[in-house]
């Protein structure tokens, strides 16, 4: 079954609606609605029209419209067929002869000629382009000429001067109105293009280029030059409001100077925080409050004992000296019933004794390596030898005992008597004679008698008792031997 053509055609009919809706979105920025007038792709934002505009749009970014097309025109009079609506044609040609060009009655009962176009709605109205015949033979007839809006001068030329072939008319301010209206002092004006540019809302300047910038978001501004009725935002000044505040300023009209930022940097033009935080003794955000109560680095340390008044907010100083009782720059220490600090005591003492433990410290480590220096010295230096030096044939005299035996004889004498132990060194022997000393001994036959004489009286004994086990562990085996050498 074949569909019905009216169902192709809303087919057709919705497609179509829904790639204009996409070619002119209505965006929204700021609680500002713009619409979209690129003719070439879809826009994205209204800063992104790089293409060619839909007709009757011009500009950067197709903001600026010619209210003036295709508009309802009327002239003084009609010359031939060039009927005034001619001249918002959208026909930009100069040239008389192409049948495009409006031209309004002639005659001397014609002169002070006029050209009216009717605009769609009130506009505001700074910026008209005019495109005269290029032809030199009306150029006088242009003298004086003038431009109104709804009767309001918005430009004249001198009465002894006339505008260039095309002419880019600027308001002296700009004007509100729906009427546009072109004078000369002559008769039969021509006119072959008249174009009344008006930026799109919430747009402003020349080219439609910039964008209004005011306290009330939904404010439409001065389309001519930006001026807002509301005044500006935060951080931004100018009739135009686009200046944002200089350094050290911030807030409406940047009335505000910035608080005591960290080291001389600058605040947030809009609401003059500090971003880097305050200098000492003030409080974020603005860093334009001192400290109350407390002071330094954020505030963070608490004022001590002042008199009468809070410390000062950066260093903590009390002005007015302390509470009874404390002391110090910021009255934090607190005093002894003498009147001294016990910061200060603590101090003096600690000054007066560790001098002292500090030079004790010092003479016992000198003692101390003086004592370990003499010992290692007397080790190393030889010993004196308590043994009489030998005289071959010197016999010591037997009967002092005390006198022959007081240093070379060592005795154990524990509880029991019995188990007396001594060792008995010769005085007379020492090692490089020892040969030649029991040669003597061998020599005489008294030798080892005389010598257990001189034995003390405690360890003499019997050669029986000299065999014996017992006392034989006990005696040393010089002794054992001498005592045989009885027998």
């Amino acid at each position: 079954m074949a569909p019905h053509w009216s169902t192709i055609w809303l087919v057709c009919f919705g497609l179509t609606t829904v790639i204009i809706e996409a070619r002119r979105t209505r965006q929204h920025v700021q609680g500002r609605d713009f619409d979209c007038h690129c003719q070439d792709k879809p826009c994205h934002s209204p800063m992104d029209c790089t293409g060619n505009c839909d007709p009757g749009w011009y500009g950067s970014y197709c903001q600026k419209q010619n209210v003036a097309l295709n508009r309802t025109a009327t002239q003084k009079g009609i010359y031939q067929t060039y009927h005034a609506y001619k001249a918002v044609d959208g026909n930009t040609t100069t040239d008389f002869n192409s049948g495009t060009c409006s031209h309004a009655a002639e005659g001397e009962q014609n002169r002070n000629s006029w050209w009216n176009v009717a605009l769609s709605t009130d506009h505001q109205i700074k910026y008209i382009t005019i495109y005269n015949r290029k032809d030199d033979v009306n150029k006088d007839r242009r003298k004086g000429m003038e431009v109104l809006v709804d009767g309001t001068l918005c430009f004249q030329w001198p009465k002894d001067s006339f505008p260039r072939t095309i002419w880019h008319v600027t308001c002296n301010k700009t004007l509100t109105g729906r009427n546009v209206t072109i004078t000369i002092l002559a008769d039969s004006l021509s006119l072959c293009e008249v174009q009344v540019f008006v930026c799109s809302d919430f747009w402003f300047g020349k080219d439609c280029e910039k964008q209004c910038n005011c306290l009330n978001e939904s404010e439409i501004c001065d389309k001519g030059v930006g001026q807002c009725g509301s005044g500006c935002p935060k951080g931004f000044n100018g009739t135009d409001c686009l200046q944002e505040c200089v350094n050290g300023t911030y807030g409406l009209n940047c009335s505000h100077k910035c608080g005591h930022c960290l080291n001389n940097t600058f605040c947030d033009r809009t609401n003059g925080t500090c971003l880097q935080g305050c200098d000492d003794g003030w409080t974020e955000p603005a860093c334009d409050k001192a400290c109350d109560g407390q002071y330094g680095k954020n505030c963070a340390s608490k004022c001590g004992h002042c008199n009468g008044t809070n410390c000062n907010h950066v260093d903590g100083s009390c002005p007015m000296g302390c509470q009874p009782g404390w002391n110090g720059t910021t009255c934090e220490m607190r005093l002894q019933v003498d009147g001294s600090s016990l910061f200060g005591r603590t101090n003096l003492a600690v000054g007066l004794v560790l001098p002292l433990v500090i030079i004790f410290v010092v003479v016992a480590v000198g003692v101390a390596v003086a004592v370990i220096w003499l010992k290692r010295r007397s080790d190393k230096s030889p010993k004196a030898s308590h043994t009489p030096k030998y005289v071959p044939g010197q016999l010591f005299n037997v009967e002092d005992e005390d006198e022959a035996f007081s240093v070379e004889v060592e005795c154990d004498v524990p509880e029991d008597d019995d188990a007396t132990y001594c060792n008995w060194i010769s005085p007379y022997v020492v090692l490089e004679k020892l040969a030649q000393y029991i040669q003597r001994k061998q020599e005489d036959k008294t030798a080892f008698e005389n010598e257990y004489k001189m034995l003390p009286y405690g360890i003499r004994g019997k050669v029986e008792e000299g065999k014996s086990p017992k006392t034989n562990r006990k005696i040393d085996l010089l002794l054992y031997t001498h005592m045989m050498t009885r027998e």
